[in-house]
């Protein structure tokens, strides 16, 4: 009686580890195709910068761009080289903070102080506040 009894637990014991060794197969399976799938899909990600001012169509495929996409680039690099310089990012900067509310003003400048290693201080706080001392906060 108590053998019948243990071969029967044994054969349960077997059947259920047998199973969960194929539970775990698979998911070992799972797991290592979608790591696979993944490479894949890293190697065909592009990122397409898209210029600021889009006049008329163009194509990208594959590696090749369009040379109505390439004129469209430069056009935009040299625009941003002759416009961009610190004066006229600062005059930007305060037209930017004479639209937004006070409580947006103190979200924004935490998130600037939180992601630019050299933020642009209003004039208020840059009174109180000295470019050391800013870069000890940060």
């Amino acid at each position: 009686m108590k053998a019948k009894k243990f071969l029967s637990e044994f054969k349960n014991t077997k059947a259920t580890n047998n199973f969960l060794r194929f539970l775990i197969v698979a998911l070992i399976t799972t797991i290592v195709a979608e790591g696979i799938i993944m490479l894949n899909l890293m190697d065909k990600q592009r990122v397409i910068v898209v210029p600021i001012n889009v006049d008329r169509k163009f194509s990208i495929t594959g590696d090749t761009a369009s040379p109505e996409y390439v004129e469209m680039m430069i056009r935009q690099t040299i625009y941003l080289k002759e416009n961009f310089t610190p004066e006229t990012v600062r005059e930007n900067f305060k037209a930017f903070l004479s639209l937004i509310g006070a409580n947006t003003l103190f979200i924004f400048l935490a998130h600037l102080f939180l992601h630019s290693t050299h933020p642009i201080l209003p004039a208020s706080q840059a009174l109180f506040i000295s470019s050391t001392s800013s870069e000890n906060i940060l």
